[in-house]
């Protein structure tokens, strides 16, 4: 059989837009029917349906005029199933409240498993590999890719970005467009609260449309929120794991192996209490400055977007941590956009990070990014595929794995030469591999997936993709 199973010789070409599909790359940013971009180069300006009456852009319904400016919030390593939104728990009561005021893109995947390359694709509404350079580590990216930041300010946009997120540090060559670029992983969620407020209304005074992003970074480990955060009452005692540990992501899995079934199921109970108490701790944090922007009305003629980076598996599929593998605990995400007049809705359509920039450039009425890939909400066809990927150096090598997802059927395919395919709809946590390299939906996946195939390959030359048995 084939690298890419039977009937996948023919997936060569050039690499479609990923994740969409048909159409010309970067058109799927803006549709007519959705609202359309402006070809006026003023921010916010309205179309002829839209003004002080309100209309539909890039998806979002408001019932008074566009957004002029940008907020966006990133939460790093949040397990999507976590959120009290989808577990009912109270974990994230500040977050679910803003939530509820919101566009909530409930079916919303990273484009990978860690923060560069997604990132990447928050950034540019396409893929890493679309621009030929795959972060495989802590790396400078390409100069060739166009970031959102970089369109902002070519209209006239003062642009800031405040992170505490290392990955995000300007030598890293993310925050390309940014008039001013700050990033510490020291900075708590308190310290970024203070600096996301001060930094919002020092925008908001320059007399220019603005856009700020603040990256959050507390449920990372190691878990060092105060004990009032979390239950503790409901941690077990005797648990040979220090999470507060900086080597805890190094340590915990070895000491997996050698564990027995009673001492792991105690190490995830209390796993599970520190890392709800750094999620408690992050979302208390993000809604007072929320709500302190909201009071001070900074946020007015604001576009707020919030979106988690990528999640974190606690062993569900064998790994900790994240950058593992391309299961949903690690790659499923959450997405939302807020702004005064815009009808709260929830969208259950499949949607990806590349699905943002073409989203809020419709929504702030400005034409869409040339090189995009993604689609405005309103504009993304039916059955279109989402892809993720991950290419990382490891002690054990380079490690490549794809993704592709079209309607409930997902196919993983791991470099090394395995394959998996899960149907999300009956077995949403990818516990039972149905995979058969004959079947119809295996094979009609791999044609799906092959040109992304030769997009990373041609990224890195350290590695080549193994034949599936």
């Amino acid at each position: 059989m084939g690298l890419l199973g039977a009937g996948c010789s023919g997936g060569g070409g050039e690499l479609p837009p990923p994740p969409g599909i048909g159409g010309t790359p970067g058109a799927g940013g803006s549709d007519s029917a959705a609202g359309g971009g402006s070809d006026s180069d003023a921010p916010g300006t309205d179309s002829a349906a839209g003004g002080d009456s309100g209309g539909r852009y890039g998806g979002l319904e408001f019932t008074g005029g566009r957004p002029t400016n940008l907020l966006l919030v990133s939460l790093e390593t949040v397990r999507r199933a976590d959120m009290g939104r989808y577990s009912g728990r109270d974990t994230t009561p500040e977050l679910d409240r803003w939530f509820e005021r919101s566009v909530v893109l409930d079916r919303h995947r990273s484009c990978s498993n860690w923060t560069y390359p997604s990132f990447v694709c928050i950034y540019t509404g396409t893929t890493a590999e679309t621009w030929g350079s795959f972060p495989h580590g802590v790396m400078r990216y390409t100069d060739d890719a166009v970031f959102l930041a970089e369109i902002l300010g070519a209209r006239g946009y003062s642009t800031r970005m405040v992170a505490a997120q290392f990955v995000l540090d300007p030598d890293q060559n993310l925050t390309q467009g940014f008039d001013k670029a700050e990033a510490n992983f020291q900075w708590d969620a308190a310290e970024m609260a203070r600096r996301t407020v001060e930094a919002a209304e020092a925008m908001r005074d320059g007399g220019q449309p603005w856009f700020l992003h603040v990256h959050f970074f507390d449920p990372h480990t190691p878990y060092l929120a105060d004990p009032s955060y979390q239950d503790v009452d409901a941690l077990l005692p005797d648990v040979p794991v220090d999470f507060t540990a900086p080597e805890l992501v190094d340590t915990l899995p070895l000491d997996w192996e050698a564990m027995d079934e009673e001492t792991r199921a105690a190490v995830l109970n209390n796993l599970q209490i520190f890392y709800d108490g750094d999620l408690r701790y992050m979302d208390e944090q993000v809604g007072l400055a929320m709500d302190t922007l909201e009071s001070r009305g900074v946020l007015e003629e604001t576009l707020v977007v919030f979106v988690t980076d990528h999640g974190e598996q606690f062993f569900e599929h064998g790994s900790f941590e994240h950058t593992a593998s391309l299961y949903g605990e690690e790659t499923l995400a959450t997405a939302a956009f807020w702004a005064e007049g815009l009808a709260p809705a929830a969208v259950t359509e499949p949607t990806s990070h590349v699905d943002i920039v073409p989203t809020v450039l419709d929504a702030l009425g400005l034409p869409p990014a040339e090189d995009a890939t993604g689609y405005a909400l309103g504009a993304i066809p039916a059955d279109r595929p989402i892809y993720t990927s991950s290419l990382l150096d490891t002690d054990r090598g380079v490690v490549a794995t794809q993704a592709i997802e079209v309607g409930d059927d997902r196919l993983i395919y791991w470099w090394s030469g395995r394959a998996a395919l899960y149907d999300l709809a009956a077995d949403p946590g990818e516990q039972v591999d149905r995979y058969d390299g004959s079947d119809p939906t295996a094979q009609a996946l791999w044609e799906t997936l092959a040109p992304y195939t030769e997009a990373l390959e041609a990224s890195y030359e350290g590695i080549r993709p193994e034949p599936v048995d």
